[in-house]
């Protein structure tokens, strides 16, 4: 029992009882005229002690209730399942069983995100940093494209964390009465994702034994399946797997530094150093529990953001021609932490399993190089 109800709890349960994604609420304040940006509406999901913790004020939720007035009554109304008894988070029937539905109107993504001021700027000075050097070059500069594969060698997608749940009923009508203890274990990005594809584009300016360059980078992984621990039922003395998907990884880098040549013959060893900031696309989560008929579809994991990034290479260039080259670069890479989004899973007590995201990878990419 909660001893204290204040307006982020109303704010919370509304959303679960009415089935509502992170797009429904945009919406349902955009329709009272009280528009609330992507990170001020995770802010009030989170929990009092994290750091981006806001507190709902009365107008606030004022407008919300005003908004989800309007939708109810709308001509799309709420989508409510099959099944007789609705449940708060949402129940759909299934051969006479009721399970979790996949419960909110279809998903529609922002037309347009926004990243901080605060990132932006980063990526704004790393480039301005490049426009001095460039005016110092000794030549014209160089354009490449390259493309390869990022493998992941260091960093979790989630921690491990113990969650006793003292009814399941919530999540399965038919085991209302039933406890269990949710235990997470950790998962890494290689269990999950595997390798990424990685290509982008750069521009260099040459001097006096090296290069000072600047890049754009994309990597993208496909979604990731595995099992992430177990469910402990002491009325049945067993544990039920849990599995968790994972949207895939999508990334986008921009980065500068100096790459510097060890030889000025056809062929050229380097060696190079980068800094800079990455952006990671928001990534959603599935978790099942097949035998306990439980299923929390799309829940919310990792916010979209930038976060610091930076690495070294070791490569060589082989000259086809006066104009062009070919190389071959193995690098190393560290992405910081990823902001996650507890807005779902907090309810369940795993809170801190997404308090993580920094990977350690090792890209190896083909470079395509032409001097003008």
């Amino acid at each position: 029992m909660e001893k204290r109800i204040n307006n982020n709890v109303v704010l919370k349960k509304l959303r679960v009882a009415f089935q509502l994604t992170d797009v429904d609420m945009h919406k349902a304040f955009a329709d009272a005229g009280f528009p609330v940006s992507r990170p001020e509406l995770s802010a009030l999901f989170r929990q009092p002690g994290h750091k981006n913790f806001r507190l709902c004020g009365d107008q606030l939720l004022r407008n919300f209730l005003k908004g989800l007035t309007l939708r109810v009554r709308g001509p799309l109304g709420l989508r409510v399942g099959a099944c007789t008894r609705v449940h708060p988070i949402g129940v759909r029937s299934r051969k006479g069983v009721c399970r979790l539905l996949p419960a909110r109107i279809p998903p529609q993504r922002p037309a347009v995100r926004r990243p901080s001021m605060k990132r932006a700027l980063v990526s704004v000075l790393v480039l301005a940093s490049l426009a001095p050097i460039a005016a110092m070059a000794q030549d014209g500069p160089s354009f490449s494209l390259f493309a390869g594969r990022d493998m992941s060698v260091n960093g979790d997608v989630h921690t491990g964390a113990i969650a006793p749940i003292a009814d399941l009923g919530p999540l399965n009508p038919a085991l209302a009465g039933v406890s269990a203890e949710l235990r997470i274990e950790s998962r890494s990005y290689d269990e999950i994702y595997g390798n990424a594809n990685s290509f982008g584009i750069e521009m260099s300016w040459p001097m006096s034994s090296g290069e000072v360059f600047g890049q754009l980078r994309t990597s993208s992984s496909s979604d990731g399946e595995v099992q992430v621990g177990g469910a402990y039922v002491p009325a049945l003395s067993t544990t039920l797997p849990v599995y968790g998907r994972f949207e895939g990884y999508r990334s986008l880098s921009l980065e500068g530094g100096y790459r510097h040549y060890f030889a000025t013959g056809k062929v050229r060893p380097y060696l190079a150093g980068r800094v800079g900031t990455t952006r990671v696309d928001d990534i959603s989560a599935t978790f099942e529990i097949p035998d306990a008929d439980i299923l929390l579809s799309d829940v919310p994991f990792f916010e979209a953001g930038w976060n610091f990034s930076g690495g070294a290479d070791v490569g060589v260039m082989w000259a086809l021609s006066d104009a062009a080259s070919l190389g071959l670069e193995v690098g190393a890479r560290y992405h910081g932490d990823l902001d996650g989004d507890d807005s779902a899973i907090g309810g369940l007590g795993l809170a801190s399993i997404n308090d993580t995201g920094s990977r350690t990878s090792f890209p190896i990419s083909l470079r395509f190089q032409m001097k003008f």
